[in-house]
């Protein structure tokens, strides 16, 4: 999670980079729906751009203030780029549930702005977070799926949902239905319940790692595609061949002469 979570900041700071290169919004224009913000660059040449193409959500949130525009910010989160299991729901799954939730809410015509974020929120409060948090106004909304999505840690989060509490900024977990500002006690306690499993967890995985090592199992972690576990006479782990997978890396290297789309082709058929 750490290693996701750096690759994902080191992202938003990248993407950041150009932020300076907006000057102003000067105008904007709703379309089927959409938002079209006019943008004056650094150059001072102007053009209008999606909302959902840019990157500089500060610079918006002094815009719409003076026009009194509000948004309903969701926020799609999973822990890991390659989190799964039944109790996972995908960024999509997410961004569909809450967008419906939001619509039934406040309508078409609010500004609605999607975050997707695959890093893990329980260390630091995520750089995506911390923009949103930042450029909040008064009347603006937060969607999130569930509370746990949010966060796990109620000491790094408790002040950032105070803070935008007060400033007249509400927080909605859509499979819960409730919000942080009618539903204090409710919200804390459920990331405190997230927070605790969290915490089992990690100690679970670090029993069961102590143990694999004591025991003398060859590698501790996911393994490479082609590889499997299999337990010895003596209980222990060893990493053999998979042989089905074994066969679609053989296929694959037998192909080196053709393109990456014929390559994806044969293998989906």
């Amino acid at each position: 999670e750490e290693k996701d979570e750096q690759v994902e900041e080191e992202k938003v700071e990248t993407e950041d980079f150009y932020d300076y290169e907006v000057k102003q919004i000067i105008n904007h224009s709703i379309v089927d729906n959409e938002y079209k913000l006019e943008i004056k660059w650094k150059d001072n040449s102007t053009s209008f751009v999606l909302d959902n193409n840019t990157n500089c959500e500060k610079l918006i949130s002094k815009y719409r203030k003076d026009k009194n525009i509000q948004t309903r910010y969701c926020l799609c989160r999973v822990s890991t780029k390659n989190q799964v299991g039944e109790n996972h729901v995908s960024l999509d799954a997410q961004e569909s549930e809450i967008t419906k939730f939001s619509k039934e809410k406040f309508g078409n015509i609010t500004r609605h702005k999607v975050y997707k974020i695959s890093s893990s929120a329980y260390k630091r409060i995520p750089r995506q977070l911390q923009i949103i948090g930042e450029a909040c106004i008064k009347g603006d909304s937060i969607f999130i799926y569930r509370v746990d999505r949010l966060s796990r840690n109620i000491v790094k989060y408790l002040s950032w949902l105070e803070d935008l509490n007060e400033r007249g900024v509400e927080i909605y977990s859509v499979s819960e239905n409730i919000s942080y500002k009618d539903n204090k006690t409710q919200f804390i306690q459920t990331i405190l319940d997230a927070q605790k499993e969290s915490e089992l967890i990690g100690k679970r995985i670090k029993m069961s790692i102590k143990r694999r090592r004591e025991r003398g199992d060859q590698f501790i972690g996911r393994l490479p595609y082609g590889k499997k576990y299999k337990r010895n006479k003596k209980g222990v782990l060893i990493i053999v061949n998979n042989l089905e997978e074994q066969k679609i890396i053989s296929l694959i290297k037998s192909m080196r002469d053709k393109n990456f789309n014929k390559i994806c082709e044969h293998l989906n058929n």
